[in-house]
């Protein structure tokens, strides 16, 4: 946005992808960070089944429960993407719970929005989570 100006610090050098079902997707809205798109959560193994693990997204964080399984195998992502560009946008759009996807790219450690004047004004950075420079994203059948 004109006038605004983000500094972005990465994680690594390398990709990161992230393989499973989507039992999330929603975009988000975040005004002082508006380059970031959704929040997609990918799971995989026993948190890929919901009569396992049960499941939420909420502000941002996701929380997981399973009354029977007390360390579930698999993985549980949430994603906090950022479109490499307008056709990852679109991509990601389509994105629904339900589906399964590979979703690749490079994890950021934060954001920051930053004034005029060089001062840092917000920072985004995820807690447990993973925001992630999406460069392709794969549907599987």
């Amino acid at each position: 946005q004109e006038g605004r100006l983000w500094e972005i610090r990465y994680e690594s050098q390398g990709p990161s992808t992230f393989t499973g079902l989507v039992r999330h997707a929603s975009p988000i809205r975040e005004s002082n960070f508006p380059l970031l798109s959704h929040d997609i959560l990918v799971t995989s193994g026993d948190f890929s089944n919901p009569d396992i693990v049960r499941t939420s997204v909420s502000n941002h964080r996701f929380a997981w429960f399973s009354p029977d399984a007390r360390f579930p195998k698999g993985n549980i992502n949430l994603l906090h993407t950022l479109p490499e560009n307008d056709e990852i946008y679109r991509q990601l759009s389509q994105v629904k719970k339900g589906q399964q996807v590979i979703i690749s790219g490079r994890e950021i450690l934060d954001i920051r929005l930053v004034t005029a004047d060089g001062r840092s004004r917000y920072t985004w950075s995820d807690s447990g989570c993973n925001t992630l420079l999406v460069t392709s994203i794969e549907f599987q059948k």
